[in-house]
Order: C-alpha cells, then sequence, then structure tokens
C-alpha cells in the first residue's frame, strides 16, 4: 500500500522539489520504526471514524460566554478535551492557506510549508504540488494508502484546489478523496457525512462549515446573541447535534468515532474581516476533541505540558522561526495528524506540526 505514496513523492520530485525532512521533530517515515507511544495508538486504532469538522472563521469561548442553552452542541462537543486558546498559522489568517495546514500538517511558509497563499478559486492547472515543486502529501493520502475511505464536503469553491491536488480520474475506489461535494448549504454538508458513516466501515471525513465566515464579513463578528453572526453560529450548532445524534445512534460507530472541531482563524479585527495576522481576534481559536459522550472536561494544554505551551496572548511564529527547543501552540494544523493517530495511521510525511503524533487528547494517555 505504500508504493503509491511512494509514487506521488516520485513524481513531485520530477518538478524539480526535493521531500524535505521535518523542522524540528521528524515523522515516523512511512515503513520505519515508531516511537513506543505512538506504535501502542496505533495497535490499538481505538477510531473507525474521524470527522475533522471546521466551522470558518469560528470565534473561541462562545459556550463559556453564553452558556449551552444557547449552543448545546457545541456545549456537547466540549464534555472532553478542548482549549480556546489554539492558534492559527503563524504568519496567516485566511481560509485556504490554515487549512491547507490542517491537511498537510505543515505551515504555510518556510522551507517546509505548503506555501499556498491565494485564498481565491486556484487557477485551472495549479495544485499544492506544481505550486511547491515538491510533493505536499495530505492525510487523504495516508488514509487512502491504508485502506480508510475519505471524504471532504465544503462550502466554498476554492477547496477545488484539494481535489486538483488530490484525485484524478473517475472510479471511487482509486480517489484519495472517495467522497467530494462543493454543498449548497450547511444542511447539505451534515446529510453528506451522515450517509458516509452509515455506508462505510471506516472513515476519515473533512467537513467544512462556511456560513459563519460569509456572515462576518457581511455582517461583523459580533458575540451578542441575536447578532447575524450569532445566528449563524446557531445554525451549525443544530447541524452538530444532527452529527452527534446520527453517531449515538448507530450501534456499529457509537463509541468508536471522534470528532476534531477547530476554525481557520477567528474574525473581527477589523470588524468585517480578519485579514491582520497580528490581531489576537484573528489568530486565537478553539481546537476542540470530542471522543464520545464524556463526563469530564480537560484543558488540551494541561494534559499536553511536555509537548505544547499555552501562549497566553502571545503570537508565536512557528517553530522555524524560533529556537527548536521552545514549545509551539495548539495549532489547526496539529488537526491533521491527530485524526490519522486516532484512526491507528501514521503522520502525513513531510509534516512538522504534530509529526509525532504526540497531541495527547485524554490524561490516560500519558
Amino acid at each position: 500500500m505504500q508504493r503509491a505514496l511512494s509514487c506521488l513523492i516520485a513524481a513531485a520530485l520530477l518538478l524539480g522539489g526535493l521531500v524535505d525532512p521535518p523542522m524540528v521533530e521528524p515523522s515516523p517515515p512511512a515503513e520505519g520504526p515508531l516511537d513506543s507511544q505512538a506504535k501502542a495508538a496505533h495497535a490499538e486504532a481505538p477510531y473507525d471514524f474521524v470527522f475533522l469538522v471546521s466551522v470558518d472563521g469560528l470565534l473561541p469561548g462562545l459556550v463559556a460566554e453564553h452558556g449551552p442553552d444557547v449552543l448545546p452542541n457545541f456545549a456537547r462537543l466540549e464534555s472532553g478535551a478542548s482549549t480556546h486558546n489554539a492558534r492559527t498559522d503563524a504568519d496567516y489568517t485566511i481560509t485556504l492557506p490554515n487549512h491547507t495546514c490542517m491537511i498537510t500538517g505543515r505551515p504555510v511558509k518556510g522551507s517546509h510549508g505548503h506555501l499556498w497563499t491565494a485564498n481565491t478559486d486556484p487557477p485551472p492547472l495549479a495544485t499544492l504540488q506544481s505550486h511547491a515543486g515538491r510533493a505536499i502529501v495530505s492525510i487523504f493520502d495516508v488514509a487512502h494508502e491504508h485502506d480508510v475511505p475519505t471524504a471532504l464536503y465544503y462550502g466554498k469553491s476554492k477547496f477545488s484546489l484539494w481535489i486538483k491536488s488530490y484525485n484524478s480520474g473517475d472510479d471511487e475506489q482509486d480517489l484519495t478523496i472517495t467522497r467530494a461535494a462543493l454543498c449548497p448549504s450547511i444542511d447539505d454538508v451534515t446529510s453528506r457525512a451522515i450517509e458516509a458513516l452509515h455506508d462505510w466501515d471506516r472513515g476519515l471525513v473533512f467537513l467544512h462549515y462556511a456560513d459563519t465566515d460569509l456572515t462576518g464579513h457581511a455582517s461583523g463578528w459580533d458575540r451578542t446573541v441575536g447578532s447575524p453572526y450569532m445566528q449563524a453560529v446557531q445554525a451549525i450548532d443544530v447541524q452538530l447535534g444532527r452529527l452527534v445524534d446520527a453517531i449515538d445512534a448507530d450501534e456499529a460507530h457509537r463509541g468508536r468515532t471522534a470528532i476534531i472541531l477547530t476554525t481557520d482563524h477567528g474574525g473581527g479585527a477589523p470588524f468585517k474581516t480578519h485579514l491582520d495576522a497580528t490581531k489576537a481576534a484573528n489568530y486565537t481559536i478553539p481546537f476542540i476533541v470530542w471522543l464520545g459522550n464524556q463526563a469530564q472536561r480537560f484543558d488540551l494544554y494541561e494534559i499536553n505540558v511536555e509537548t505544547r505551551r499555552d501562549p497566553g496572548s502571545d503570537r508565536p511564529g512557528s517553530a522555524e522561526d524560533e529556537a527548536a527547543a521552545r514549545l509551539q501552540p495548539i495549532r489547526n494544523g496539529d488537526a491533521g495528524n491527530l485524526a490519522l493517530s486516532l484512526l491507528g495511521l501514521p503522520a502525513v510525511p513531510g509534516s512538522t506540526i504534530n509529526a509525532l503524533q504526540d497531541l495527547r487528547v485524554r490524561p490516560e494517555s500519558k
């Protein structure tokens, strides 16, 4: 199964690039030894399904501010490990670059970055690989090589970049992203996700809900209950409830399905934008991990003190810009390799964010 992934890397070499090593901590090679903690996680393969959910432009701390009566399903997801002081990419607080960090485990900039900085529909022939001139492997590649079907349901046409970068042909069995669709509504995103849950024994599904960002740009990132932005958040809360209810009702997947929820950026600095990457309102984001209906909440930084640093109000640069020993904050880019580890799969080759898959999501994993 590793042969196809090796071919992808070799093809990228023909573009004139190199498969570069990680900047701080090497990711495990595709067929090489894993550290003991990663080996144990992979052997257990505790989850058959992982939904990686991005709520575009989601502000942190909304449940704490407004309570579960306003956002009951966001509150349900926060029953496990979470933080509302995670970070976007160190240099960009815009949609497509940050989402690409999530699926590649790479920052945007630097010699190890994925290098995609545009935030519009890609040119007709553009791919992540052709733009970077080297292999830019994704979570979809890793899952596909281990016979785990994948899906991508998204609310903005610019995500077609990923389809062009990772899919060719029409046979579903041969597609790296097994199913993909630009969805006309948040309801359609959820319906397609539930369909995949019912159709597959295992799966890695990326869901993108766009309405919070679209509303923020139209009316501002207003945290007040009743504002257009909060109405959009509450509408997505309903969709999250549909998804969790479907998981709980599915005997085959109940207890073996995880949800990782984060976002590409915050917003509101200035009021209707999020372009300024130096503003805390734009770079401070939530990162939530739901492993089923849990009884106790954990702060992700408290259970990851050895490997992650709570940045407070700071905006740390990427590891390439700092001393290697300085701990990084939890970033949205941690999500991809976390999703793979929950499925018992190795990290994305060439990734540098959570490349050792050492982000803990429960205290007993120490």
